[in-house]
């Protein structure tokens, strides 16, 4: 199996992780990376303008050093693995990956949701369009969702995911809910027309705002999905690593 291949392993891998595919070294190699310098420019929007924010930035020196040791061991870790010739190993090789990635993905996306919360309330009060009380609570809003998703609706979000990801891809819906990257064509007419009447009505800095805000209830639901996908697969791995124990032995 060459590098950048994945394995379609049949119904398990849609049971475990809710139609994810399995995480690659060197994708992990590639991108990992990323998220550090991701992190930092977010931090630097929310913080500085127009003027300190103490309480992100104090956020900022907590969250930021930690994910950077994080990736930064990630990506030494995915540079000591590489797949071969041998499927066996192969596969062993791309769930160990996985299993390493998912407890990023599972803090990454609440984290990225708070981010984006935090941005838009700094855009909208740029703006003269939020007082900070106003501001705290939308902030606090949002990890009321995230609270409430996690409390009372990860059964029904779960179930939503597994339908979807079996959805045939033949039918309009299919292709409308298909797992990965979403159709752009509706969110490109959507993006247009929201743009056209935010910068109407209160320019460039309400369109950021309102866009970050209603990008956080996605990343609320991906932090459900990524935390059941971990649970699930971190089961998975437990029987998988002892049966491993158990070839090592009779071999």
């Amino acid at each position: 199996m060459k590098e950048g291949e994945t394995q379609a392993s049949g119904d398990w891998q849609y049971e475990l992780m809710l139609g994810a595919p399995l995480s690659q070294p060197g994708w992990v190699r590639d991108n990992v990376l990323f998220l550090p310098v991701g992190l930092a420019v977010f931090f630097g929007l929310i913080v500085y303008p127009p003027s300190l924010s103490k309480g992100v930035f104090w956020l900022a020196a907590v969250v930021w050093p930690t994910m950077t040791i994080w990736s930064v061991a990630l990506f030494l870790w995915a540079g000591r693995h590489r797949l071969t010739g041998d499927a066996a190993r192969n596969r062993r090789i791309l769930l160990e990956t996985t299993s390493v990635v998912l407890p990023n993905q599972a803090v990454g996306a609440p984290l990225g949701g708070l981010l984006f919360t935090l941005l838009g309330v700094r855009c909208l009060e740029v703006a003269g369009l939020l007082g900070s009380s106003a501001a705290t609570v939308i902030v606090i809003g949002y990890l009321a969702v995230l609270a409430v998703f996690h409390v009372f609706l990860r059964d029904p979000m779960v179930r939503f995911e597994l339908a979807r990801v079996k959805l045939p891809r033949s039918t309009l819906l299919g292709r409308l809910l298909a797992p990965g990257m979403p159709n752009l064509v509706p969110w490109a007419i959507l993006g247009l027309f929201l743009s056209a009447v935010l910068v109407r009505l209160g320019g460039a800095l309400l369109f950021a705002g309102a866009g970050c805000l209603l990008l956080a209830p996605y990343w609320a639901h991906a932090s459900v999905l990524n935390l059941e996908r971990w649970r699930r697969f971190r089961r998975f791995m437990q029987a998988e690593r002892e049966r491993w124990r158990e070839e090592a032995v009779e071999g």
